[in-house]
């Protein structure tokens, strides 16, 4: 479980970084963020 843990939580600043300089509107950038964020704190 571990191993699943780093790599998300290697993988979601990733997300972010993406996320952030995609051509999306700012407004669903941060919700996208917000949704990966939330499903995240599940998680953990």
């Amino acid at each position: 479980m571990n191993s699943v843990f780093n790599r998300i939580s290697e993988w979601v600043p990733k997300a972010e970084k993406l996320i952030q300089e995609s051509f999306l509107p700012k407004e669903l950038q941060a919700d996208y963020i917000k949704i990966i964020n939330r499903q995240l704190n599940k998680l953990l």
